[in-house]
């Protein structure tokens, strides 16, 4: 008994986790570029951006319904008792010839079928400017759905490049373990010889000892790395999947005056609010023709009977057709108020775009700073390690051949250590900051600059 309930656990366990499973079984490889489809395709956040497009198509077939001809259905079935003839004065008279008679209201019955049918025909312009607002915010959505696109795949970009940073810094200080590993067992063969003392023994033991905290936070580093990239993609977990690096190069950037141009040119933020100003105007002028003399054609076509049974009878078809004027002669200063408040949205627009506009130049410029400043920092750091590689080479054959001693061995291999983590995070930083100048030009990660 026992054994079958194990086995059932077991499986409901297993049912649990098929889509964890689902994710991981098998590895994979995953590079930059297919990082940032995934991105776009499932996160969350961009989609429901995205979403907004069938909400705007959605209006858009509404504004254009105002072109088209109302024609709407009604029946009604309606009783009146009115006593209304019967205290007329005019009845009086008459009631007066029947002395003996009695006078009571009935109950009259009503049944009304008819089709109605409604069609501006004259609005100052007002349906085609609301249509033409309608493709003015379908083209607000779309720089929006471009703006969001543009985050999450820098989001995506920058948190892949982290994946990649902490990937390699594991491997850094997994390999100075191997090397600390191998400087440990020489000790041992050379203590054995009486070439070394137990201090030395001691010293290599210590400092093999010493890196295992390092590799358990690097690890650490690692699982939160994937697991941020994960999120991002709207994904589980990562699983086995191997990243395969970055496929853009650390290329010169053009000058400040040209990056300047190609800012303003491509931001989407900025085309959002151009023509976010577009579509105030717009709306503005469809409130200008609001109250302004209007010409509608209205019918109806239908049949009214007291009784059921002549519904289909066409003796009792009735019709009505015209053709109304209306006019909103005061409205209580509505419309001037509507007015002014448009007109101050669109001033607060055109103090936003002005405003924006400084922006971008200066994030631009912070960006290709730091872009420069990472590159020259990126150089030095390669120098120094090849410096720190040639000493460790120095002070190991020395070690060896007995004319050094193994604590100028131990420093010069921790030297090298920290140049080689210090690579991996000025690689991150220069690629880092490719990726904000890109995104301050409003470019996607992996466009290559301009020439």
């Amino acid at each position: 008994m026992l054994q079958f309930l194990v086995i059932f656990i077991f499986l409901g366990t297993q049912s649990d986790s098929n889509t964890q499973l689902a994710e991981s079984a098998s590895p994979t490889t995953l590079s930059m570029q297919e990082a940032i489809q995934v991105a776009l395709q499932r996160n969350a956040l961009h989609q429901a951006v995205v979403e907004k497009r069938h909400e705007v198509a959605g209006g858009i077939t509404e504004a254009r319904s105002a072109a088209f001809p109302r024609i709407t259905f009604k029946g009604s079935y309606s009783e009146t008792r009115s006593p209304s003839l019967l205290n007329s004065k005019d009845f009086e008279d008459f009631v007066s010839q029947f002395p003996d008679g009695s006078f009571e209201p009935q109950v009259q019955p009503l049944h009304n079928f008819t089709v109605e049918v409604n069609q501006a025909l004259f609005t100052w312009g007002r349906v085609k400017s609301a249509i033409e607002l309608a493709d003015i915010l379908a083209n607000q959505t779309e720089y929006s759905i471009s703006g969001s696109g543009l985050q999450t795949a820098h989001l995506a970009a920058e948190a892949y490049l982290a994946c990649l940073m902490t990937e390699e810094a594991l491997e850094v200080e997994e390999g100075e373990r191997a090397i600390l590993q191998d400087a440990f067992e020489l000790v041992q063969v050379r203590t054995e010889l009486g070439q070394a003392t137990r201090l030395d023994l001691l010293r290599a033991k210590s400092a093999l000892a010493e890196i295992e905290p390092n590799i358990l936070q690097k690890r650490s580093d690692v699982q939160l790395a994937r697991r941020n990239l994960a999120q991002i993609l709207n994904r589980t977990n990562l699983g086995n999947t191997e990243l395969t690096g970055t496929e853009f190069q650390l290329e010169k950037a053009p000058n400040l005056d040209e990056l300047y141009q190609i800012g303003l040119r491509t931001r989407p933020d900025l085309k959002e609010l151009n023509i976010q100003q577009s579509s105030l105007e717009k709306q503005r002028k469809i409130q200008k023709s609001v109250g302004l003399p209007n010409l509608e054609f209205n019918g109806a076509y239908g049949r009214e009977t007291l009784y059921f049974d002549n519904v289909t009878d066409p003796r009792y078809n009735s019709w009505r057709a015209s053709i109304d004027l209306s006019w909103t002669l005061f409205d209580g200063f509505e419309k001037r108020g509507k007015l002014a408040q448009y007109t101050s949205q669109i001033r607060q627009v055109q103090l936003q775009e002005e405003q924006l506009n400084r922006t971008i130049q200066y994030e631009i410029e912070e960006a290709l700073l730091n872009y420069q400043t990472d590159l020259q920092k990126l150089d030095v750091t390669q120098i120094h390690l090849e410096t720190a590689l040639e000493a460790v080479r120095v002070a190991e054959a020395s070690y060896r051949e007995g004319v050094a001693l193994q604590n100028d061995w131990l420093d010069a291999q921790q030297e090298a250590r920290k140049s080689r983590l210090n690579l991996v995070l000025a690689q991150f930083k220069a690629k880092q900051s490719r990726l904000r100048l890109a995104r301050a030009l409003g470019l996607q990660p992996l466009t290559p600059f301009p020439n």
